[in-house]
């Protein structure tokens, strides 16, 4: 009797130490579990809120773009019909060829005061050779382009032989990048006192430092 009640004892007393541990144990798996499952709900949800960004930022492009055709649709004053526009983080880059000079501005101008758009890239965007022109007046704007190309080689400080240029009835055009201001005047006027030269369109960009 006494070594069954000893054994009764053992076990209860080893039930109160066991317990307790079993009982800690059932209640801390389910709490991990449910603190991966937040993590993961978490992670999941950052990924997701990214990529709709990237989508946000990609309609919000393709809205632009579609404005700006729209608008150079829209303006009466614009023929050609050859005009490529696309827009990455809201700079719009224009391409193809204009009628004329004043064509061409007006494109850029009309593409840069649509809404949404932060700049506007036009470095792609050229002059149709006129089919009225005549062979001499060819042959002399192509000798235009040759006397500018000649005054910006002489130029002092003489970095400025990477500049494109092109003519078209006698108004030149410069595209290209100079270190500074003093270049981008100096390219400037190296072209006007080029012969036969009617104007000077000067696109040049100055490079950030």
């Amino acid at each position: 009797m006494k070594k069954s009640a000893f054994s009764l004892l053992t076990v209860l007393a080893l039930g109160s130490v066991f317990l307790p541990g079993a009982a800690w144990a059932a209640e801390s798996i389910p709490d991990k579990l449910a603190g991966e499952a937040s993590d993961a709900v978490d992670s999941i949800s950052r990924g997701v809120s990214g990529g709709l960004d990237k989508a946000v930022d990609f309609l919000d492009d393709s809205a632009v773009t579609t404005k700006v055709k729209s608008a150079l649709l829209a303006q009466g004053k614009i023929k050609s019909t050859n005009i490529s526009v696309t827009t990455k983080n809201g700079v719009v880059t224009l391409s193809g060829e204009a009628r004329s000079m004043s064509e061409r501005g007006l494109i850029i101008d009309t593409a840069a005061h649509v809404d949404g758009v932060r700049s506007v890239r036009t470095q792609d965007l050229r002059i149709a050779p006129s089919t009225s022109q005549s062979a001499d007046e060819y042959v002399s704007d192509a000798a235009i382009t040759a006397a500018v190309k000649g005054r910006l080689g002489m130029a002092s400080p003489g970095y400025l032989t990477d500049i494109k240029v092109e003519t078209h009835d006698g108004i030149v055009s410069l595209y290209g990048a100079v270190e500074n201001s003093q270049e981008y005047i100096e390219a400037q006027r190296a072209a006007g006192e080029a012969d036969g030269v009617r104007g000077v369109q000067n696109y040049l960009v100055v490079r950030k430092k």
